[in-house]
């Protein structure tokens, strides 16, 4: 069985997010996500064009579909997340704040897009201290953040003690929805209100 590397081609980011002030996100590029670095390169649209132009090739090496069908159905997917792509740039890069708070540094590939910092809760995968905890309270206050984004997959204690802490309130992000496109859309529209309330 051959495995495909759909990362081929994707600058991969090294660690996940916000451990200081150097907007969350490493530099160090990779070939592929076996040499570790953030996993979460998906979340782009430019980066899923990425990936299903890998998958595209693969399977048109191997003759398993129509290829008349594969290209038809691949042109349609690549339209679709080109759209998704330019809705992302439109909203983003018109944003009145760079910086956004979330639980868990998923979206490292859109701030560093964008030009955003991420602002973490979680640290290096861990719950946060009391010291991590009032930082990053300090941080929120100063950049006047009023919203936690944070994904259904984690609990939801902490983002709620941050939320409340800065008067604002959690917007629940689904990164990992089956619907890249029902996930994409929504994930606009929280990091829209996140960047912009």
């Amino acid at each position: 069985m051959e495995i495909v590397d759909c990362s081929v081609g994707i600058h991969i980011l090294e660690g996940h997010a916000h451990e200081d002030t150097d907007n969350g996100h490493g530099h160090e590029d990779h070939s592929n996500c076996s040499h570790g670095g953030d996993p979460h390169y998906w979340t782009l649209p430019s980066n899923a064009i990425i990936i299903v132009r890998n998958m595209y090739e693969s399977l048109m090496k191997r003759d398993l579909i129509s290829s008349d069908t594969l290209t038809a159905n691949y042109d349609h997917l690549i339209g679709r997340l080109k759209a998704y792509s330019d809705t992302m740039d439109a909203v983003l890069r018109s944003s009145k704040k760079k910086e956004f708070m979330i639980y868990h540094p998923a979206l490292s590939y859109i701030a560093n897009n964008y030009g955003l910092e991420q602002i973490s809760i979680e640290q290096e995968g861990k719950s946060p201290s009391v010291a991590q905890l009032k930082t990053v309270l300090d941080l929120a206050k100063q950049k006047e953040i009023k919203h936690v984004l944070m994904q259904k997959q984690f609990d939801k204690e902490n983002a709620l003690l941050v939320a409340k802490q800065i008067e604002g309130e959690v917007l629940i992000v689904d990164p990992l929805e089956y619907d890249y496109f029902k996930s994409t859309s929504d994930l606009i529209y929280k990091l829209q209100k996140a960047l912009n309330d």
